[in-house]
């Protein structure tokens, strides 16, 4: 789906968003230097800050499933 319509020639797609978030892009500007574009209207604002958000969010739960979470499972009784 897309995001901004107005930037650059083919605009920008939440999966553009998404890999730009995944290469280190911080704020909404971030996105459009990754992507050697800028906005024009604004008009994408809040949808670009839901898909930035849920990226980062996802981050997060991967790295912590990567760093290994504390399970706790029970161990067997002799």
């Amino acid at each position: 789906m897309y995001v901004c319509h107005c930037a650059g020639p083919k605009g920008l797609t939440e999966k553009d968003v998404r890999d730009a978030v995944r290469a280190g892009a911080k704020c909404r500007s971030d996105v459009y230097k990754h992507h050697d574009t800028r906005p024009s209207c604004g008009i994408c604002t809040k949808h670009m800050n839901e898909v930035m958000a849920a990226t980062k969010a996802e981050m997060a739960a991967e790295k912590g499933d990567r760093q290994g979470t504390l399970r706790i499972t029970p161990q067997p009784t002799e």
